[in-house]
């Protein structure tokens, strides 16, 4: 029941709960008409109002849902034709109509995909957020969290106190951040991870892994 309404606001909801009731009070009335033999022409008029009501969020669920299959569809379409600019538009529309309603971890998780796929990186970590508000355990959302995060930093232009200065010691502040992803091999210490690397170390579900190819793409044709 709650994946059939997964979809709607709570005043559609709370309208397809009420027009449901009022539908099955209609039926009650319609038989005590038909065992009293009353006329029941007048009754019937009355039925517009429940089916209006059950109508109108059940298309919207429909819509919803359909536009939910064709959001997946084009997000891969893009993961395949990343220069599509007339499947990243797509990808775009769908994804601002399907915003508000987004309640559901998985849903969230979706719409996280969408702007990072369009390079909206803090768009695409603030749904993450969103996603984990609902599920902090949910692992597409915590993978898709870091891939937006590692993509935002890689974009931000070098400051002066990460350029290199063969005259400068290492300090404290010179070091790798609680954040940054350090790699320990034989020989080698604490050397911190290129963006590519920290990209494919990222764990992410099956439906989500064709992302990483994808941004370490986006990353090698950056310019520089």
């Amino acid at each position: 029941m709650n994946d059939l309404l997964s979809g709607l606001h709570l005043y559609e909801i709370v309208l397809l709960l009420l027009g449901i009731l009022l539908f099955v009070i209609l039926s009650v009335g319609l038989m005590y008409y038909i065992i009293k033999k009353e006329k029941i022409k007048q009754l019937f008029l009355f039925y517009i109002f429940p089916i209006v009501m059950i109508g109108y969020p059940s298309i919207m669920e429909i819509t919803v849902s359909k536009d939910r299959i064709t959001l997946k569809k084009k997000q891969e379409e893009l993961l395949n034709n990343p220069h599509d600019k007339e499947v990243a538009e797509e990808v775009q529309e769908l994804t601002e109509k399907l915003e508000d309603r987004s309640f559901t971890a998985d849903q969230r998780a979706g719409i996280s995909k969408s702007w990072l796929l369009l390079g909206e990186n803090n768009r695409a970590a603030s749904y993450a957020d969103k996603a984990l508000e609902k599920d902090e355990n949910h692992q597409a959302a915590q993978g898709l969290k870091q891939l937006a995060l590692v993509m935002e930093e890689a974009s931000q232009p070098p400051t002066e106190e990460a350029m290199p200065n063969e005259q400068a010691m290492p300090t404290e502040q010179a070091m790798p951040t609680e954040q940054a992803m350090v790699a320990m091999a034989p020989g080698v210490i604490h050397r911190v991870l290129t963006k590519e690397e920290e990209i494919k170390e990222i764990s992410l579900p099956e439906e989500h892994k064709e992302l990483q190819p994808f941004l370490i793409q986006r990353l090698r044709e950056r310019p520089e």
